[in-house]
């Protein structure tokens, strides 16, 4: 709203209303007059009424470029006004703009934001909601963050490889892709991590020893303990930063035990 605006009021009372409204707004120029009949021979004004400009004036959540939400009566240029009882914004892979835009949840339904309705969509869960690229802060909220695994989310909303599992069930690790469902992110029977990378040895491929020095316990391959690893405490010591220098610690037993094996293998 960058244009001048000019209204027409009853009193005293709602022409002070009407100028601090119109302050509001941060307009090029307005113009206020009480009782008088305004003719509309001035192209350079644009008329309104009172439930009109209190409307305009009111604060209104938007979407900026990097879909954060802010609320405001002036939106910069290309921000996204966001519905009432907008939940999140969902963006699809197929090629339809039909698919994209605002998703709210009533029931088992998803609906989807179109033309100044909500109308019904066939989503019945949200791992078919595509990527989600906005969602409300109060949704899901725990004592630390938006999700429970708030650091996954992110990690996932900036294009990382994430991989999921259960702890209630045996269950793999899994990359999260097309299947998400954004509940996952808050469940407590959830474990998350950033798919490792994997280095060749051999005819062996294992995970890539870490690059980052750990925060408490590591594990290190050895080929000359029964059990293929040895426990350590990181204390920052000098055989700490030798076993990290020399590539051999791993953030659990089994990746160090792989990485034994593959070095026994190819000494064969």
């Amino acid at each position: 709203m960058k244009e001048n605006l000019r209204i027409n009021v009853d009193n005293k009372a709602t022409r002070e209303e009407a100028v601090k409204l119109l302050r509001s707004l941060n307009l090029q120029g307005f113009e206020v007059t009480v009782g008088n009949i305004i003719k509309t021979n001035c192209p350079e004004y644009q008329e309104i009424n009172l439930p009109e400009l209190r409307e305009l004036a009111r604060p209104k959540e938007y979407l900026n470029d990097k879909f954060e939400l802010v609320v405001t009566n002036q939106p910069d240029d290309g921000w996204i006004l966001v519905p009432d009882g907008a939940e999140y914004y969902a963006k699809s892979d197929i090629s339809s703009a039909s698919f994209e835009g605002f998703y709210k949840k009533e029931g088992l339904d998803f609906r989807l934001y179109h033309a100044n309705l909500w109308t019904s969509s066939s989503y019945s869960d949200p791992k078919e909601l595509f990527k989600i690229l906005w969602q409300r802060e109060n949704k899901m909220k725990t004592v630390k963050g938006r999700f429970l695994h708030q650091w996954a989310y992110e990690a996932f909303g900036r294009g990382e490889d994430v991989q999921f599992k259960r702890t209630d069930i045996k269950h793999s690790w899994q990359d999260i892709g097309e299947h998400l469902q954004l509940s996952w992110f808050g469940a407590k029977n959830a474990l998350f991590r950033l798919k490792p990378k994997t280095i060749q040895i051999g005819e062996r491929t294992i995970v890539k020893p870490i690059d980052v020095k750990p925060e408490s316990i590591y594990f290190i391959a050895s080929i000359t303990h029964p059990n293929k690893f040895v426990q350590h405490v990181w204390t920052g010591h000098a055989n700490d930063n030798m076993n990290f220098n020399r590539n051999l610690c791993h953030l659990t037993q089994q990746d160090a035990i792989n990485h034994t094996d593959a070095l026994l293998e190819l000494m064969k």
